[in-house]
């Protein structure tokens, strides 16, 4: 089956994609840009050879693809998206309207609570349901990346590692902060290190990687935070094995 796959966080992508794979589908991958005209392009293309479509809730191109798709579409619903109300509507620019749930053949939930949720607020408002609402409550870890690994206590700087895209939702600042803390109280006992770029088209805040530089050099942390822009899959067992603490 040729399945058209559209999601901007490809860190979810991968395991989806590799089984998908695996089961021998041919996939039309869609990777979103900053070119709304590439992005329209794939959209085009996507729609034209797809006999469905697998997109993720509140990302790029969702709405693009669910308004007049002539395939079955499956939308994947995770945590953090469902909280934010603004999701489940659409601004038509005469106005907000409902998302149109009812052309969505497939919505996957990642665990009971965020279906209970997203039904009551769809309840609330009106809005129709989709057809199918499964729940797939594992949602797996790849434990190949993580060693048991013997540590000398004894002898800091004990480094946190965080891995991940540098967007708003993951909180980099925040943890940028909390270091800034624990180095005003305990100096010298702690590292910190970032893994991850800010090149997710779609993914809220633009300037998030510069504010977090920013707040390195505020807080005289530039000799303390390490950082890493892209780190390939296969060395993160490495790096993980190298740290103190994974975030």
């Amino acid at each position: 089956m040729r399945i058209g796959f559209a999601s901007s966080n490809p860190s979810f992508s991968r395991p989806v994609l590799q089984e998908l794979a695996t089961r021998g589908h041919e996939i039309i991958n869609y990777q979103h840009s900053a070119d709304p005209q590439q992005n329209a392009f794939q959209i085009g293309k996507l729609k034209g050879v797809a006999e469905c479509i697998f997109v993720d809730f509140a990302q790029e191109p969702m709405l693009a693809l669910v308004h007049d798709s002539t395939v079955p579409v499956t939308v994947r619903m995770h945590r953090v998206e469902m909280y934010n109300e603004e999701n489940y509507v659409i601004d038509t620019g005469q106005g907000q309207q409902a998302f149109p749930w009812d052309k969505v053949e497939n919505l996957i939930f990642v665990c009971e609570h965020v279906k209970e949720r997203f039904v009551q607020t769809c309840d609330a408002r009106g809005v129709p349901l989709p057809r199918n609402m499964p729940v797939i409550e594992h949602v797996g870890v790849d434990l190949d990346l993580f060693k048991f690994v013997e540590r000398d206590w004894s002898k800091p700087p004990f480094v946190m590692v965080i891995a991940g895209n540098l967007i708003p939702k993951k909180r980099q600042y925040t943890l940028i902060e909390m270091f800034a803390d624990a180095e005003a109280r305990w100096p010298g006992i702690f590292g910190l290190k970032l893994i991850g770029s800010s090149n997710i088209g779609g993914y809220g805040n633009a300037e998030y990687y510069q504010n977090c530089s920013d707040a390195i050099l505020r807080l005289n942390l530039a000799e303390r935070v390490a950082t890493a822009p892209w780190i390939d899959h296969k060395a993160m067992p490495q790096q993980y094995a190298e740290s103190a603490f994974v975030v």
